[in-house]
């Protein structure tokens, strides 16, 4: 048998088909009562900050293969997103000698996966057709309960502080969120605090934005754009409800090579027509 080239197998892509795949981003932010008397980002008077780099973490089960995304990489959107909403180094103060900062900027990043247990007695059957489950409790699915070990960090990382507002909330709202909450999440977090209260020993947050999207079909490195991305405009803001935006991942492009006749058991010299016969 002939064995041909893979573009016998996939019929309808041309040499150059280009792909694409798309990634929902989940985003929220929270304004504390003490962010909201600083002043904002204004035309010509930005923000200085200092960062605090607090890395990649991980949360609920491992995921064999995992690679985290390069931190250079990570720091680099983010820098460059705060600097487009007016939040600038302070290293890059002309007078950052001789001034303090207004801010400091802590960004982690990272994937959580929701933790689940099952509890209870549902169908607990024997080798011999019994069961072990007690009468009354056979095949009842009410007595089977899960538990969310870390429901709070998933909604937190998908909703923020807007869980609390719900009656913003339509219907679809709730749907999504059920949904990613259920989900295995990349995230990206990004927090303000007040530097002044730094200096006295105080942790005041400002502002806190939280920008994620599900894990499935992607890896963090490819999506990290489209995180800040989903997010970055919400810098120093409030949200009543997350905000959902699909964002692009990555432009492919599939390459086929010339045709090869490979080795089976007949040979290409072997496919030659037999001589005619004269009559």
């Amino acid at each position: 048998m002939l064995v041909i080239c893979a573009a016998c197998a996939l019929p309808g892509l041309s040499a150059n088909e280009q792909t694409v795949r798309l990634t929902e981003v989940s985003a929220n932010a929270d304004l504390t009562a003490a962010g909201r008397k600083i002043p904002k980002p204004a035309s010509g008077q930005p923000v200085y900050y200092v960062p605090v780099i607090l890395g990649w973490h991980e949360e609920g089960a491992l995921v064999a293969g995992e690679e985290p995304p390069k931190r250079a990489a990570v720091l680099r959107e983010i820098g460059q997103a705060l600097a487009k909403q007016g939040y600038v180094l302070q290293a890059l103060r002309p007078d950052a000698n001789t001034t303090v900062p207004s801010l400091i900027i802590t960004v982690e990043w990272g994937y959580i996966n929701p933790v689940i247990t099952h509890e209870g007695a549902m169908s607990q059957t024997t080798r011999d057709g019994g069961t072990m489950a007690v009468e009354g409790m056979r095949d009842d699915p009410t007595q089977r309960e899960s538990t969310y070990l870390n429901q709070r960090d998933m909604v937190s990382i998908v909703a923020g502080s807007a869980i609390q507002r719900q009656a913003h909330f339509t219907e679809a709202d709730w749907q999504k969120l059920n949904e990613a909450f259920a989900e295995d999440r990349y995230y990206i977090i990004v927090s303000a605090y007040d530097f002044a209260a730094s200096l006295k020993g105080e942790h005041v947050l400002l502002w806190r934005t939280r920008m994620s999207t599900p894990r499935q079909g992607v890896w963090m490195r490819d999506i990290v754009p489209a995180l800040v991305a989903g997010g970055s405009a919400l810098f120093g803001r409030e949200t009543d409800v997350p905000e959902w935006r699909e964002f692009r991942v990555r432009d492919g492009t599939i390459k086929l090579g010339p045709l090869e006749i490979k080795d089976g058991d007949v040979r290409p010299e072997e496919m030659k027509p037999a001589p005619e016969k004269k009559p």
